[in-house]
């Protein structure tokens, strides 16, 4: 095992341990969320559930495509403090087939409930589709850095 490999595990127990004590511990759903706001500059409110995430990485740079959860109630202060200023109604077409493959994509079949992040040619590359679903919302987040 590789010192920084360890010194990662070791440094993050106590933290997870503490997690796992108050509510389980899931290291994969943290670090994703990590991956994605550093890349995205996004930053998600504490309640945040991942439901998708993949990361694909070629020639150096990364692109990260996930489904977050998060409470209607937060989604104000999720656009206000990741600078997400500008939205639309519904999904452009190309962009449901970035999540075509995954089980929560036929939410982004209509326009209906659904807004999208208008940002041309920003720096990060960040895609965002709001889907309402009731009390929550679904984050269709891409991302690439």
């Amino acid at each position: 095992m590789s010192r920084v490999l360890r010194q990662r595990i070791v440094s993050g127990a106590p933290t997870c341990l503490l997690a796992w004590l108050v509510v389980g511990c899931s290291g994969g759903d943290f670090d994703d969320l990590q991956n994605l706001a550093s890349c995205g500059e996004f930053v998600f409110p504490e309640e945040a559930k991942v439901i998708w995430f993949h990361e694909n990485t070629t020639f150096g740079d990364s692109l990260l495509d996930a489904v977050v959860e998060i409470s209607a109630s937060a989604v104000p202060e999720f656009k206000q403090r990741s600078q997400l200023n500008e939205f639309a109604p519904g999904v452009p077409k190309y962009w449901r087939q970035t999540w075509s493959d995954i089980g929560e994509a036929q939410s982004l079949a209509q326009d209906a409930g659904n807004e999208h992040l208008v940002e041309l040619n920003q720096s990060p590359t960040r895609w965002v589709v709001i889907h309402d679903s009731g009390e929550k919302r679904q984050l269709f987040l891409r991302a690439g850095c």
